[in-house]
C-alpha cells in the first residue's frame, strides 16, 4: 500500500488535490494513512469538529453599564458571510441566570421577527466571558439579533457610547419563554448602546471548500473518495484540476449521507459523473460541500494557500475561479490502482488509399483497453496531427488525407494507461476510374470469337509501375442484334461470357462464369455476383434486336493496366445463318489506387 506525503507546518497539514496515482507530497509531515486500503492519496489523518476557523457577531469588549434583570434585550448585528452559529457569549459583573436566542430581522420592521432555536438557559460566572452553546444554526449572510434576558441586574452589561448601534428592550419577568414572534413585543430603543454579547460561528454549512493535493506518479486509475464526518449530515465530493488553485471540475459525487459517524464514508468514483476517472501526477484538490447543520467535517490548519473556499449552496461549479485561497486543510482522500502501461502497438492494417478500411494494429499487452486518435503528417515521420473526429480503432481516409501519412495513437482506458503510437503508413493514394469496353464482333456459324480489351490511361498519373489493389466495381456486359432483317426466330440461341482461365475451369455455354479471372497470369478473384451453383443466363437474343444487360462485380488485385484484358464468346447450341451480325459489348469499370 502507498501512503502519502504532507508537508506543512508542526501539527498541520495540507489540503490534498484530486489525485490519480500513488503518493502525495505536499509539505511537511509524514503522516500515517489510518484507512487501509490499496494506494492513497490526500489528507487521511483525522482532524476535529471543535477548532474550526471561527467567525465572532456582535460586541466582544467587556463593558461596565448596568442591564437590569427582567428585560428582553435585543441587539441587532449583520453577517456578510454564511456561517453557523454555535455558541453565543455573554460578559457580566455578578452570576446569574441567563436565556439566550438569535432571531431574523423583519425587512418591514427592523425588529427581531422569527426565533430560530428555542431560547437556551444558562447559569453566567461574574467578571468572565461565559460561553453558552446553543443548537447549531445555519445563518446565510444577512441581518439578525440577539435577544436575552437576565434574572440578575449585571449578569449582562452594556456600553452607553457604542456610536451608530441602538439597542432594545421591552419589560419581561426572567420565568416567561422568549416570545415568538419578536415582532409583537413593545421594544424601546436606546441609542448608541451595545451589550456584550456576541455570536460565535464557523464558516461549514453554505460554502465549497478544497484541499490541495500533489500527485507523484503518473497515472492512477481513480476508485473511491473517501471523506471523515464527526456527526451524521449530508455532503457532497468533488475532485478538480489546479491553476493557482482549484479549477476545472474533473468528477463531482451527488448528495451523500454520511452514514458512518464518527468514521470515514466511502463514495465510488462510479456513483458519481464521470463514472469512471484516471489521473495523471501533478497537482488537484478534494472538495466537499456539507448541507447539514452539524459540525462534521474534519479540520486541521495547514500552510498557507493549501486550501481554497467558495461561498455556495449549490452544485460544484464546472469552473471554481472565484475561491479564496486559506490554510485550511480537511480530511478527506482517494483510494486508487495504479494502471497497466501500453507497451507497443502494431503496425496499422490496410492500404492507405481512400475509401479504404485500415485497422489500429494490435495492442501489447494482449487484451488492453484503449481510446484511439487517429493523426496525419505530410512527412514520414514528420509532425502529426490529430484528424477531427477520427477516434475509433478504424479509420476510412477521405479525399483530403491524399498524400499524407496516416498512424494513430492508442491512450490506454479502464485499468491500462499511457499512450503508444503507431509508425505511420502512407502515402493516401486517391481512386482513378478507369473504364475497359470489348470491341465489336462479327460471328459465323461455329464460330468462337476471341477478343482483347486494354485500358485507357494504362495507368493513374504517370505511373507505370504495378498498381496494387484494384477493385472492379462493375462489370456490365450486354448483346444485341445488329441486323435483324436476316434474324429468324427459329434461331434462338444463347450467348455466354465467362472469364479465361485454366483448361476445365469453366463450365458449360450459355453460363455466366465464376471461375476465377486470369491477367496476364495475375490471379482475380471471381465475380461477387456469381458463385458456384448459382450461374446466369445471358440469352436468348431478342428476336427483336436490341440488348440484354447484365451486371456483375469481381474483386481484382495486383493487376497491371497496360496488360490486355482477355475475354471470350462462345455461342452453343445453335446454328447460325450464315452473315448474320452480333455485337457483344462488355464493360469493366476499374478503380484504381
Amino acid at each position: 500500500m502507498k501512503k502519502t506525503s504532507l508537508t506543512g507546518e508542526p501539527d498541520h497539514h495540507d489540503h490534498f488535490r484530486n489525485v490519480l496515482v500513488t503518493a502525495l507530497a505536499i509539505t511537511g509531515i509524514l503522516l500515517v494513512i489510518s484507512p487501509a486500503s490499496a494506494n492513497t492519496a490526500g489528507n487521511t489523518v483525522i482532524g476535529s469538529n471543535t477548532s474550526y476557523p471561527s467567525i465572532k457577531i456582535g460586541y466582544t469588549s467587556a463593558s461596565g453599564q448596568t442591564d437590569n434583570a427582567n428585560q428582553i434585550f435585543a441587539d441587532q448585528y449583520t453577517t456578510t458571510v454564511p456561517l453557523t452559529a454555535i455558541s453565543i457569549s455573554s460578559y457580566g459583573t455578578e452570576n446569574g441566570n441567563v436565556k439566550v436566542a438569535i432571531y431574523t430581522n423583519s425587512p418591514s420592521l427592523n425588529r427581531p421577527e422569527t426565533l430560530l432555536f428555542p431560547e437556551v438557559a444558562h447559569r453566567t460566572s461574574k467578571n468572565t466571558w461565559t460561553t453558552i452553546p446553543i443548537p447549531n444554526t445555519y445563518l446565510p449572510a444577512g441581518t439578525y439579533w440577539i435577544v436575552f434576558k437576565t434574572d440578575q441586574n449585571r449578569a449582562v452589561v452594556k456600553t452607553n457610547s457604542a456610536s451608530g448601534y441602538t439597542q432594545y428592550s421591552s419589560p419581561a419577568p426572567y420565568k416567561n419563554a422568549l416570545p415568538n414572534p419578536g415582532t409583537g413585543v413593545g421594544w424601546s430603543p436606546h441609542p448608541s448602546v451595545r451589550d456584550s454579547i456576541y455570536i460565535t460561528g464557523v464558516p461549514i454549512e453554505g460554502y465549497q471548500k478544497a484541499t490541495r493535493v500533489i500527485l507523484s506518479d503518473n497515472s492512477a486509475v481513480v476508485q473511491n473518495v473517501s471523506f471523515y464526518s464527526h456527526v451524521t449530515g449530508n455532503f457532497m465530493l468533488a475532485i478538480y484540476s489546479d491553476s493557482a488553485g482549484p479549477y476545472n471540475l474533473l468528477w463531482t459525487s451527488s448528495s451523500t449521507p454520511a452514514a458512518t459517524a464518527p468514521g470515514w464514508n466511502t463514495v465510488p468514483i462510479s456513483a458519481g459523473t464521470p463514472a469512471s476517472l484516471m489521473l495523471q501526477s501533478g497537482t488537484y484538490w478534494l472538495a466537499w460541500q456539507w448541507d447539514s447543520a452539524g459540525s462534521g467535517p474534519s479540520y486541521r490548519a495547514g500552510s498557507s494557500g493549501t486550501g481554497n473556499y467558495r461561498f455556495s449552496d449549490g452544485p460544484f461549479p464546472p469552473v471554481w475561479d472565484d475561491g479564496t485561497s486559506s490554510n485550511e486543510n480537511w480530511s478527506e482522500y482517494i483510494t486508487y490502482s495504479a494502471g497497466i502501461p501500453l507497451i507497443s502497438i502494431g503496425p496499422v492494417n490496410g492500404s492507405p488509399q481512400v475509401d479504404q478500411t485500415l485497422t489500429a494494429g494490435s495492442l501489447t499487452p494482449s487484451g488492453a483497453t484503449a481510446s484511439y486518435q487517429w493523426q496525419r503528417s505530410a512527412t514520414p515521420g514528420g509532425t502529426c496531427t490529430a484528424i477531427p473526429g477520427a477516434t475509433r480503432a478504424n479509420y476510412i481516409p477521405v479525399t483530403g488525407d491524399t498524400g499524407y501519412y496516416l498512424g494513430v495513437v492508442a491512450t490506454g482506458t479502464g485499468s491500462y494507461t499511457g499512450t503508444v503510437t503507431s509508425a505511420c503508413v502512407g502515402p493516401v493514394r486517391a481512386p482513378v476510374s478507369v473504364s475497359i469496353t470489348m470491341s465489336t464482333l462479327t460471328s459465323g456459324v461455329g464460330n468462337n470469337p476471341t477478343i482483347n480489351l486494354s485500358a485507357t490511361p494504362q495507368t493513374p498519373g504517370t505511373d507505370s509501375s504495378l498498381i496494387a489493389n484494384v477493385s472492379v466495381s462493375q462489370a456490365n456486359w450486354s448483346v444485341t442484334v445488329a441486323d435483324t432483317s436476316t434474324y429468324s426466330s427459329s434461331h434462338a440461341g444463347y450467348m455466354s461470357e465467362y472469364i479465361q482461365g485454366p483448361p476445365g475451369s469453366y463450365v458449360s455455354s450459355g453460363r455466366v462464369y465464376t471461375n476465377p479471372l486470369q491477367l496476364s497470369g495475375v490471379s482475380v478473384a471471381g465475380k461477387a455476383t456469381a458463385t458456384a451453383g448459382d450461374n446466369k443466363d445471358i440469352g436468348p437474343v431478342p428476336s427483336s434486336g436490341g440488348a440484354q444487360l447484365y451486371t456483375g462485380l469481381a474483386s481484382v488485385t495486383n493487376l497491371l493496366l497496360s496488360n490486355n484484358l482477355t475475354q471470350r464468346v462462345e455461342y452453343s447450341d445453335q446454328v447460325l445463318p450464315s452473315g448474320e451480325t452480333y455485337r457483344v459489348d462488355l464493360t469493366y469499370t476499374i478503380t484504381a489506387y
